[in-house]
């Protein structure tokens, strides 16, 4: 088993040095498989400023939700720092994207690029677009791409289905807000202040967000805390299961967000502090990690500009993302994920090459804020928690799905094949299991509806039954192949009414209510919601 080591460790101890037995197995498990590479399991302790914390909730020096059951106070959806914030990044962003186009466009009409959607999209005839009709889909991709932050059963300090479902009953609160509130011990504790964690120095210097006047650079108040943001990954490659680094449920962000609070940075905030940030680097007590060997193919020198792209001015945020991870060749996997001629394997490590998306905002159930949650069902169907899910999207009338990945529950088959760590994005499987579900107030028939959950209940059983579970915790976890069937009998037994694609350009007129369009071939929506202004990127 895998966990990722807390930040400290990885300070002192090299990382080519770790022995095996400093890996201690989580619930939900984080798992290394024995043909993974030690950069994918240990990058994911950086991949997330504020997840790079050094505490997770199963730390015995870490007090349990249960333990600190303090009341969330009342928020807005935006309050006033982060509205004044937003409109300097709006303007700084206007600046650096126009100055980005021409370089983009030349980009895009290069004989390499050219010569790589060639390659990969001979059909769908791309190679033969001008630059400009390129540009025009990499800017609608983006602006369809999910909003997705994932938790729960990461190892890092975050939200977990518990808190969500206990305590924090209005909104979906950020890591400060927990932090203040004493859900990772004492608010003011060093290990979370700068320059231990990076998360401060990436939000005050990428964001321009205030500074906090609490010792260690740690918030003073909880007004301070909500002022923060909410990290975000913007799924342009429309990774299944969300950003899988950061949890085992996927949270779809409502993208009513790109209006007003969305600022998109060209990369992962605390792996460009930690990386290429030489003032953090210089700061006595910095994390320090190897980032050569956890990040091949990134790249610090292409570029120092970060500033974050905003809603009809990201073409600065796209060129910087495509630059920096130049050897990964980023839009040429847009292209080829979306027009290629052959379905598209994605890696483990595509999944880092992301853009970061941060919400200077806090997520309201009232307002539909989380529009989707989806589960890993290798990991949670059949499962205690998986079952939390539900009841916890019940309780805010949010749908779920369940979508496969990578099919890893947590097992290594070690008698087996090694697996390569790839896999396709499929479409996910609504989920339906009885009163209460979400599912009705989707615009899916009652038929369809009544059909999944039968279906659903009798491989949920299965599923238990096969984890050595009765109801309670699981005693074993399956095998890829095992999920892989089970999956295999989930899909098939799924009305394609309930299969639904990631979304992807034109498919659907209002993402606000639509999660994407299903088998059948029409979009999947919320019947109650009325349609958002259009979204401009």
């Amino acid at each position: 088993g895998f966990r990722v080591l807390r930040a400290t460790a990885l300070q002192a101890t090299p990382i080519a040095t770790i022995p095996a037995s400093s890996f201690s197995l989580m619930h939900p498990p984080v798992v290394r498989h024995k043909s993974m590479p030690l950069w994918l399991a240990c990058g994911a302790a950086l991949l997330s400023p504020v997840r790079a914390w050094p505490y997770d909730r199963h730390d015995a020096d870490a007090p349990s939700t249960a333990d600190s059951p303090l009341p969330f106070p009342a928020v807005h959806r935006t309050c006033p720092a982060q509205r004044a914030t937003y409109s300097e990044l709006a303007r700084n962003a206007a600046v650096a994207s126009t100055a980005a186009s021409p370089r983009l466009l030349s980009l895009l009409d290069s004989a390499d690029f050219r010569a790589v959607l060639r390659r990969c999209c001979s059909r769908s005839g791309v190679a033969a677009w001008p630059a400009e009709r390129l540009l025009d889909e990499i800017r609608q991709t983006a602006t369809v791409a999910e909003l997705v932050h994932n938790f729960d059963g990461s190892g890092h300090a975050g939200v977990t289905l518990d808190i969500v479902m206990d305590h924090a009953t209005e909104y979906f609160p950020n890591a400060w807000e927990l932090l203040r509130l004493g859900y990772f011990g004492d608010p003011l504790n060093s290990s979370f202040g700068h320059p231990r964690s990076p998360a401060d120095a990436g939000e005050e210097g990428v964001y321009r967000l205030h500074g906090f006047r609490g010792a260690h650079d740690l918030p003073a108040d909880f007004e301070e805390a909500s002022s923060r943001l909410h990290y975000v990954a913007l799924n342009m490659l429309g990774v299944d299961v969300g950003n899988p680094w950061f949890g085992t449920v996927a949270a779809v962000y409502s993208p009513t967000y790109w209006h007003d609070a969305l600022a998109v940075a060209p990369v992962d905030t605390g792996m460009f502090t930690v990386c290429c940030n030489k003032t953090f680097q210089r700061t006595p007590g910095s994390l320090h990690l190897p980032c050569e060997q956890l990040f091949p193919g990134f790249r610090c020198g292409v570029t120092e500009d970060m500033t974050p792209g905003v809603s009809g001015a990201m073409d600065h945020a796209i060129l910087q993302n495509h630059l920096m991870w130049g050897p990964v060749n980023v839009l040429g996997k847009v292209f080829a994920r979306w027009h290629g001629d052959a379905a598209v394997n994605i890696t483990f490590a595509d999944t880092v090459t992301f853009m970061e998306s941060s919400i200077l905002g806090n997520i309201l159930y009232e307002d539909r804020g989380i529009k989707l949650l989806v589960g890993s069902f290798g990991v949670l169907f059949g499962t205690v928690r998986g079952a939390l899910l539900r009841r916890y999207a019940a309780a805010h009338g949010i749908a779920v799905a369940w979508a496969l990945g990578p099919g890893l529950s947590g097992t290594v088959d070690r008698g087996g094949p090694r697996p390569k760590f790839t896999f396709c994005s499929r479409p996910r499987l609504l989920d339906a299991y009885g009163d209460g579900d979400a599912a009705s107030l989707l615009n899916v028939s009652a038929v369809a509806r009544t059909q999944a959950a039968a279906s659903f209940e009798r491989i949920w059983t299965e599923a238990m039954a096969a984890r050595g579970g009765d109801g309670g915790e699981p005693q074993r976890e399956l095998s890829r192949e095992r999920v892989q069937q089970l999956w295999a009998a989930a899909e098939g037994a799924a009305p394609l009414e309930m299969r639904v694609r990631l979304p992807e350009p034109r498919a659907c007129s209002d993402w606000h209510a639509c999660l994407g369009r299903n088998e059948l071939g029409y979009c999947v929506c919320y019947a109650s919601m009325r349609g958002a202004s259009p979204i401009v990127v």
